[in-house]
């Protein structure tokens, strides 16, 4: 059996480590830039109503191997060594561990029951919950990269599906501190992320009719350029 530091080796080049990729680039700049237009293509393909999948754990495979197709062979598949992140706001040294790989799954199984409360909820808790569901799936990390912008993804169709309205211009500071702030410790805060969508979630309802299309949509790019995650 491989260790941890092979595999994650086999997933690189080793010389400049970037990430292989099936163009076969191995500059990591020229090859963040090429990664950032080909997922944007993609990214305009997807519907407002997502991707379809009877669970969490499906969808944002989904929406992972639709973004990543043209970039990575394991678009799609969940990672099979640890991740860990670390803390560039608080001065502590603290390095943030993501779900251990074999447990992805079955964490995200806790999150289908949030999911299906969002049904019924009154504007103010619906996007506290949705706040909250951000925090766990930011907690989990699934994949080997691509996951703030697969969950971004996940979470503007999910909102959206449910008559909330996720405009991502000019949150890249907010998502930057509530990705860290709600993994100071062990515990997993949903403080931060309640904040956030406070900021950037507007009931559908309440949007002019015109005023802002969801497809095509500035926000829509902008939410794949917030970071390389």
């Amino acid at each position: 059996m491989s260790s941890n530091r092979e595999r994650w080796n086999e997933l690189i080049y080793p010389e400049t480590g970037t990430l292989r990729n099936l163009s076969g680039v191995t500059d990591y700049y020229v090859w963040q830039d090429q990664e950032a237009e080909l997922t944007s293509y993609r990214a305009i393909e997807i519907p407002p109503e997502g991707l379809g999948g009877d669970t969490v754990a499906e969808y944002l495979k989904r929406v992972h191997g639709h973004l990543f197709q043209d970039c990575y062979s394991w678009a799609g598949q969940f990672r099979n060594v640890p991740m860990a992140k670390a803390n560039e706001i608080f001065d502590d040294d603290e390095v943030q561990e993501f779900i251990d790989p074999e447990h992805i799954e079955a964490f995200l199984a806790t999150i289908d029951g949030d999911i299906e409360s969002l049904s019924g909820l009154d504007s103010d808790a619906l996007i506290e919950t949705l706040g909250t569901i951000h925090a766990k799936l930011n907690a989990v990390h699934p994949f080997r990269d691509g996951n703030g912008r697969t969950t971004r993804f996940v979470m503007t169709t999910l909102a959206y599906k449910h008559g909330i309205d996720l405009d991502w211009r000019d949150a890249k500071p907010g998502v930057h501190f509530a990705s860290i702030a709600s993994m100071r410790d062990e515990t997993i805060r949903a403080a931060p992320f309640h904040a956030l969508y406070g900021e950037i979630a507007t009931p559908l309802d309440d949007i002019d009719d015109g005023q802002r299309p969801f497809y095509p949509d500035t926000s829509l790019l902008d939410m794949l350029e917030i970071d390389a995650s």
